[in-house]
């Protein structure tokens, strides 16, 4: 039996968020996907926890997408560490990593 023809619709729902944006400020993102009428049935329970929402069209391309983020944020990480590992090779003492990190976060902010 389809559920389709029993009046139920199929929507997923795959949360892009870390262990401790949670923790710190429900900093989730929900990437639906599925039965439009679902995800929209949906949308409140979302507002509730998720600081954004977004429908990508037919069941499976939230996790498609939660797939291709998670990719992006290890590339960032490993990206992040080699420079790291390069500010302590290259500093002769000045550039620990701590300080390369702190300097990199205050230019970031100060670019608009």
């Amino acid at each position: 039996m389809k559920v389709g023809t029993i009046g139920l619709g199929v929507m997923g729902g795959a949360i892009a968020t870390s262990p401790t944006a949670v923790a710190a400020a429900s900093d989730v993102v929900v990437f639906a996907s599925g039965d439009q009428q679902a995800v929209d049935y949906c949308v409140p329970l979302f507002e509730a926890f998720a600081r954004s929402h977004h429908y990508l069209g037919k069941f499976g391309v939230g996790s498609k997408m939660k797939f291709v983020a998670n990719l992006l944020v290890a590339v960032h990480n490993v990206a992040a560490a080699e420079a790291l590992m390069l500010a302590r090779a290259a500093g002769d003492g000045e550039l620990d990593s701590a300080a390369v990190f702190r300097r990199y976060l205050k230019a970031a902010g100060e670019q608009e």
